[in-house]
């Protein structure tokens, strides 16, 4: 049977902090399947301030970071991680090919040894957080003549925590204990196209741009048999171009409309976090690119022993890209640059 530390001692701290009479129960940690839900509810502000804050972090969030977005939105994509807090790494096996499937009139008369090697990789559950402070007398002037809780801290740390989650998708997360945690342009693996046309160099034409996609879904992708749909991602200096008509002379469709007429292409990614000159674009499958999603931004108060702090907390979140290559070394991810 586990053995409860007795931490009342550093309660009776936190209670006597007039936090609604509850104080930080630790031990809410330790035997609770969401901590950060523990934490949020050991905080003792009021309700309306609560509220407040949580409506800002929510109102930023909804402000578009196109890349991140779309991995969001698009639910296949995404693996649910519940309790994040209490897991410091995820693992999963790397199989190899499981044999040729039978034909024949009855299932089961004769079939190959199904047998597959197994090779095991592991990535950090990692966290990204962003501090805010506000001061005790801001509060108590809100609490006494209701003037409105000044948020901006709290805005501005969800939109750091929203970027972050953003670039490390481009370019990945921490590494800890020997784990790395890649993103799109440093996948292992990676297919690596570096003779593409310069887009917007004012001579490239969209029939040698329209080239360029065609020859990062065939050349590179099908060499590693993702046959499946796919997005492009690129850059703020790139989105420009894809506005242009693919047929000057005459008009009609843009150069985006004649791209999205691609059958395996099934949308165009516009990170404005994404560098200059480069171009990736990964197959929609989680075997290639699943985002783990433990927590979107959240707000977070903790107690101070300080009465004169106000309110000091974070903005938290996990949500972590978990880039793949497969047992054979083969990916679904080819990056273009130009040559």
């Amino acid at each position: 049977m586990p053995v409860t530390p007795d931490l009342s001692h550093i309660n009776s701290q936190f209670a006597q902090l007039g936090y609604g009479g509850r104080g930080f129960d630790l031990r809410a940690l330790t035997h609770n399947a969401n901590p950060v839900g523990a934490m949020r509810a050991a905080a003792g502000l009021p309700l309306d301030a609560q509220y407040v804050i949580d409506q800002e972090v929510v109102t930023v969030s909804l402000e578009p970071l196109n890349l991140i977005d779309s991995l969001i939105t698009n639910q296949r994509l995404v693996k649910p991680l519940p309790n994040w807090y209490s897991i410091l790494q995820l693992g999963w096996p790397r199989r190899g090919k499981s044999g040729v499937a039978q034909m024949g009139m009855q299932p089961g008369t004769e079939f190959e040894d199904s047998g597959v090697d197994l090779e095991y990789e592991f990535i950090p559950v990692y966290c990204i957080w962003e501090g805010f402070k506000i001061p005790g007398r801001e509060l108590a002037e809100s609490q006494r003549v209701g003037m409105p809780l000044n948020v901006d801290a709290v805005a501005e740390g969800t939109r750091r925590v929203r970027e972050k989650m953003e670039d490390t998708v481009i370019y990945g997360g921490v590494q800890a204990k020997g784990l790395a945690s890649p993103g799109i342009l440093n996948a292992p693996n990676a297919n690596l196209v570096t003779t593409l046309h310069d887009w917007d160099n004012g001579t490239t034409t969209p029939a040698q741009v329209y080239a360029d996609v065609t020859t990062l879904l065939r050349a590179a992708l099908h060499a590693d048999h993702h046959y499946g749909q796919k997005a492009l991602i690129l850059g703020s200096k790139y989105n420009d171009v894809l506005d242009q008509d693919y047929y000057p002379t005459y008009g009609g469709d843009t150069l985006r409309e004649r791209l999205m007429k691609i059958d395996e292409l099934s949308e165009i990614v516009i990170s404005h976090r994404f560098p200059d000159n480069t171009v990736a674009m990964y197959e929609q499958n989680r075997q290639v690119l699943t985002l783990i999603e433990g927590q979107q931004p959240t707000a977070i108060t903790i107690p101070s022993l300080n009465p004169f702090a106000g309110i000091t907390g974070y903005v938290l979140a996990c949500v972590i890209p978990w880039v793949r290559d497969d047992y054979y070394g083969q990916s679904g991810i080819v990056i273009g640059t130009p040559s």
